[in-house]
């Protein structure tokens, strides 16, 4: 009884942590942003291009698990904020751009961008 306790364990913390959507960054672009901001520096979310100049720095594809599928991305704008907040700042961005939600309902890229003013 004892193993199938901790098997029982075993597959609920590896089926939660499997439960996980990650951001990943690439750099695009020939824009250099000089300095990284703060992790908690103040990201604006756009669902169109932004109205002031902006310089593209990079693109965010958030990636489901395999027990989630394929179609699985970030599924709010929240949620997409929260994932890739951290990397927009690394790279010296104040904005992310999301584009279209895909069938289900998901976001799965961003293009990370510098606005100007």
């Amino acid at each position: 009884m004892k193993d199938f306790t901790k098997l029982s364990a075993l597959a609920l913390v590896m089926t939660m942590a499997g439960c996980t959507t990650t951001a990943n960054f690439t750099k695009t672009g020939n824009y250099k942003s000089l300095n990284a901001n703060p992790a908690s520096c103040d990201v604006t979310v756009y669902t169109s291009s932004p109205k002031s100049k902006y310089h593209e720095l990079g693109l965010i594809e958030f990636e489901g698990n395999f027990i989630e599928g394929a179609f699985r991305g970030a599924s709010s704008v929240s949620e997409a904020l929260a994932k890739s907040k951290a990397l927009v700042c690394a790279q010296g961005g104040n904005a992310l751009l999301l584009w279209e939600a895909n069938g289900a309902g998901h976001f799965k890229k961003a293009t990370v961008v510098k606005v100007e003013g």
